[in-house]
């Protein structure tokens, strides 16, 4: 299985997807033989989204230090899915199946319960986090110079052309994501202690 799932992450990072034909042809095998070794795409994905877990594995934290966790898994998942971009909206829109990765979400939903946060909290959390850290991932290869207004010599700068000629813009993302990673913890501490 694992060359199947090499095969298909080749074809993700050359041309943005794979499907069971082309995954087939660029093992030399007929769409047909794959399924005598995994039960269909959804598999590859899962496989996938399991072999980045290990090739990214989870900083150990301290018990019970939940923002430290959030920290640290904030800075997994974005650089997981900076590995493999277009896996990102593959992973996105099928059911978390595999063990591993379930398991990290238990200790994520673990430690967040035993930080005092209600059981009906752990789901939008953990959805909050992960879309934050998907989209910091896509922010992660925008352009440098994400706006770029047209030249008015005579008005005055707007709040955000000031913004844009004191940013740097080689490091706009990562700065980006550290303070969005700040103000979700933050807004977790406050969240959780109403």
């Amino acid at each position: 299985m694992d060359s199947i799932t090499d095969a298909a992450e080749r074809l993700l990072q050359t041309t943005g997807s794979f499907t069971m034909p082309k995954l087939a042809k660029s093992l030399g095998v007929t769409a047909s033989s794959l399924y005598n070794h995994i039960s269909g795409r959804e598999e590859i994905i899962e496989l996938m989204r399991g072999r980045l877990l290990a090739q990214f594995p989870i900083e150990e934290t301290t018990p019970g230090d939940w923002q430290d966790l959030v920290l640290s898994m904030l800075r997994l998942m974005r650089r997981a899915y900076c590995s493999v971009p277009a896996l990102g909206p593959l992973l996105f829109t099928q059911t978390i199946t595999h063990p591993a990765v379930i398991s990290m979400y238990d200790r994520m939903a673990t430690q967040f319960s035993e930080a005092g946060f209600a059981d009906e909290e752990l789901i939008p959390l953990i959805s909050m986090l992960d879309s934050f850290a998907f989209g910091a991932a896509l922010d992660h290869d925008a352009p440098h110079d994400v706006w770029e207004f047209p030249v008015a010599h005579d008005a005055e700068p707007s709040p955000l052309q000031r913004a844009i000629a004191d940013n740097d813009p080689a490091t706009r993302a990562e700065r980006s994501f550290e303070y969005g990673c700040r103000l979700l913890i933050d807004g977790m501490r406050l969240q959780r202690e109403r």
